[in-house]
């Protein structure tokens, strides 16, 4: 099992992604590893990005995204950039 910073402890059980995320935490729960990608790579366009976001917002919360409200421009092209 992985140990948890104590930086991470405030997403724990949240829906939703907060209205912005500092680069720390951009770079812990939303970069993937090669085994990821490849995974990740199989989704078409857009679809791919939208995997990303969810896989990204498991390992920063533990749960499903509930809502893309907050999603913000940063996040989307930073997972856009990766999964191409």
């Amino acid at each position: 099992m992985l140990a948890i910073h104590r930086w991470q402890h405030h997403y724990l059980g949240t829906n939703n992604l907060p209205p912005a995320l500092p680069p720390l935490e951009l770079q812990a729960f939303f970069t993937f590893s090669p085994q990821d990608l490849a995974a990740l790579r199989k989704f078409d366009g857009a679809y791919r990005v939208g995997a990303a976001l969810q896989l990204g917002f498991i390992r920063l919360s533990g749960n499903l995204l509930g809502s893309t409200e907050v999603v913000t421009r940063e996040l989307v092209e930073h997972l856009a950039v990766l999964t191409r």
